[in-house]
């Protein structure tokens, strides 16, 4: 009988499948991975890591097949990635970036265009084509219809006055229902507002921006800017002063945000003035004050902060934002 004989590229490739899969999952528990992607890769993550798994195990069954030739070449494939993800490694900061300030309304242009053209795609794929026969046939049908409402117009009765006073009457009437009701609807889009996003203090007009709030709050203010305008606002983030759109005395408390992967980070937060803005070191970590107002920024309307106090703060345990 022939003894069994172990297969060490086999045990090589299990090695690097089964790291691989641990290294993941490792990354996954402990949040590290949102170094290098967003929130949303999360699921794909565990399904690498148990696919990685299986692949691991099917390899053992291979471990004392003989293989007269060793081929492990193939297998930094996987050692490159894994000693990359292993190393130490720290959150890229704003002046190793080549990308300027990227405000909300921008980010919120190019998502309207991307669902516009889906849209777009969806409604030219599901429309019907229309001969020209059923278009002449149509046309005729507007035409008669036009010509009875005209005669309809031309041969109807005199409106006394009134029938008059009392259609101004209900105008107005309908004005002040619809002025209540669009009341009504701010007080409901406030107090959903307010179970949505924590530090929000409408009697006092104050918004208090948490870390972890940062990129709901930032897309709530740009949303509805004139809502928010005259209220006080606090909120912390890095100094960033890099951009020749700014003017002299302004700068941006931002926060680095993620859309995909690290490749695509980018500053993104709310133009402050501040006259001593020569004190403030860039990518210095602050908690900036102060009162909201419309300004401009690339001749578009924008909320701004007119800066009232600014405060060292603390380096947030995540120093990225995602774009969910």
């Amino acid at each position: 009988m022939r003894g069994k004989v172990f297969n060490p590229q086999a045990f090589i490739e299990f090695l690097c499948y089964i790291i691989f899969s641990l290294v993941i999952l490792h990354l996954v528990i402990s949040g590290e991975y949102l170094s290098y992607v967003t929130p949303r890769m999360k699921p794909y993550l565990i399904f690498t890591s148990i696919a990685m798994a299986v692949w691991a195990c099917i390899e053992l069954r291979r471990l004392f097949n003989p293989q007269h030739k060793l081929r492990a070449a193939h297998c930094f494939v996987l050692v490159l990635p894994v000693l990359l993800m292993i190393l130490p490694h720290k959150p890229i900061s704003a002046s190793e970036l080549s990308s300027g300030y990227v405000n909300m309304n921008t980010l919120n242009n190019i998502a309207s265009k991307n669902s516009n053209s889906k849209l777009t795609s969806q409604i030219l794929s599901t429309t019907p084509t229309i001969s020209p026969l059923e278009d002449s046939s149509s046309a005729n049908e507007n035409t008669d219809f036009a010509d009875n409402q005209s005669s309809n117009i031309n041969h109807s009765t005199p409106v006394t006055e009134e029938e008059l006073s009392d259609s101004f009457l209900n105008g107005k009437s309908s004005n002040k229902s619809d002025a209540s009701a669009t009341d009504e609807q701010n007080i409901l889009q406030d107090d959903e507002l307010a179970l949505t996003l924590s530090g929000f203090d409408k009697i006092n007009k104050k918004i208090t921006i948490s870390d972890a709030e940062f990129y709901p709050w930032l897309n709530e203010i740009f949303t509805n800017m004139n809502k928010f305008d005259g209220y006080q606002i606090t909120i912390k983030g890095f100094v960033f002063k890099d951009d020749p759109e700014l003017k002299n005395n302004e700068f941006v408390a931002s926060r680095l945000l993620m859309s995909c992967c690290a490749a695509d980070l980018v500053p993104c937060g709310i133009v402050c003035q501040y006259d001593q803005i020569s004190e403030l070191e860039a990518d210095a970590w602050i908690t900036v004050e102060g009162v909201m107002h419309i300004g401009k920024y690339l001749g578009n309307d924008e909320p701004q902060i007119t800066v009232k106090n600014i405060s060292v703060a603390e380096k947030p345990d995540d120093e990225y934002i995602y774009q969910y």
